[in-house]
């Protein structure tokens, strides 16, 4: 295989998300005030604009909202690697919160808008240590285990 995967740049903000993927746990922040949830991270809640945000535990549960299939990636990695799915999840903590990431399964024929999906933690990089979220159909997590 040719060329390296690109990694998501770690920010002030973005930091503890990433920690958490890397420990299992799917983790995005809730506003104190306002009590919505919020992806990405960032420094005031997009609703009410109240600063801060403390990191809460996910179900890991979600449906698909939309996604792309990337059949002809033109740069190392992602060229070996298509045809690959991108999708967008709508949280069940919060419908209006939508996370994206890879179906983990390759390109299903029976992919949906609305298809139930929970979230699977994939390891891509030892130095950094970087761990990227997942999605898989509901269901298959027991099978797998």
């Amino acid at each position: 295989m040719t060329g390296r995967r690109v990694l998501p740049l770690v920010d002030r903000d973005s930091g503890p998300y990433w920690e958490w993927l890397a420990r299992g746990e799917l983790r995005v922040q809730r506003c104190p005030q306002c009590g919505a949830i919020r992806w990405p991270a960032r420094a005031f809640c997009n609703r009410c604009r109240t600063e801060g945000g403390d990191w809460e535990a996910l179900s890991g549960r979600g449906r698909v909202v939309s996604w792309t299939v990337v059949e002809h990636a033109t740069v190392g990695w992602y060229r070996d690697h298509a045809p690959y799915v991108v999708l967008t999840v709508a949280l069940e903590e919060q419908e209006d919160c939508v996370v994206p990431g890879n179906l983990s399964s390759g390109v299903p024929g029976d992919l949906y808008q609305g298809m139930p999906v929970e979230a699977v933690f994939e390891p891509v990089s030892q130095d950094p240590p970087v761990t990227l979220l997942q999605w898989q159909p509901a269901g298959q997590r027991q099978e797998q285990e």
